[in-house]
């Protein structure tokens, strides 16, 4: 009576198949939700931006999203220590603008996030 012959690599494939499976579902998960977070992050654009400037006390940035989200700053007039209106240019465009240099800022902080002058505009004329 002779055993039957066991093939090393097919009974380890076998027993590792249901892990297999589990891995490749749970990865197929994580790429779904992936893909779920990045599209919902993008779809939070600037639906509005606005600054109110009041004498002798400061300005107000306010920021309106698309999902409802409104994010408001203010800035004393006395830290304000310089306007900058300048033009940005990338490979294909040209961005006007505003910022302001903050005391106690390392950055500056610019006025608005989203610039649209120049967009639909023919700039070979």
């Amino acid at each position: 009576m002779s055993l039957p012959s066991v093939n090393i690599a097919q009974s380890f494939f076998l027993a590792l198949s249901p892990w297999i499976y589990i891995l490749g579902g749970f990865a197929s998960l994580v790429f779904a939700l992936t893909r779920w977070i990045s599209s919902h992050i993008k779809q939070c654009h600037i639906e509005t931006e606005s600054m109110l400037l009041i004498n002798d006390l400061g300005l107000q940035l306010q920021t309106r999203y698309t999902n409802g989200q409104e994010k408001s700053e203010f800035v004393d007039l006395g830290s304000v220590r310089g306007v900058i209106i300048n033009e940005g240019i990338t490979h294909q465009r040209i961005v006007y603008y505003l910022a302001f240099i903050v005391e106690g800022r390392e950055s500056l902080l610019i006025a608005f996030q989203v610039l649209s002058i120049l967009e639909g505009t023919d700039l070979k004329t």
